[in-house]
């Protein structure tokens, strides 16, 4: 039986194809909170691709941009 494109694709793959249909570039540099398995907060920056990568196996927070920061806050 033959595999299709999407089953053949890895989560990088896909992540990077999300950025570019979102208009974003897939290697900026962007911030935000990550949570680890104690509950402990901690401010991060990596590659846009690795938030959308790890948004879809885990459930980390999306970058700054992303987040509800409230009135008055501009990122």
């Amino acid at each position: 039986m033959r595999q299709s494109l999407w089953d053949r694709l890895t989560t990088r793959d896909r992540a990077r194809e999300a950025c570019f249909l979102s208009g974003r570039e897939p290697d900026e540099l962007v911030a935000g909170v990550i949570v680890d398995a104690a509950g402990r907060r901690h401010w991060c920056r990596k590659a846009r691709w690795r938030w959308y990568a790890d948004a879809v196996t885990t459930a980390t927070p999306a970058p700054v941009e992303h987040q509800d920061n409230g009135p008055g806050v501009e990122v």
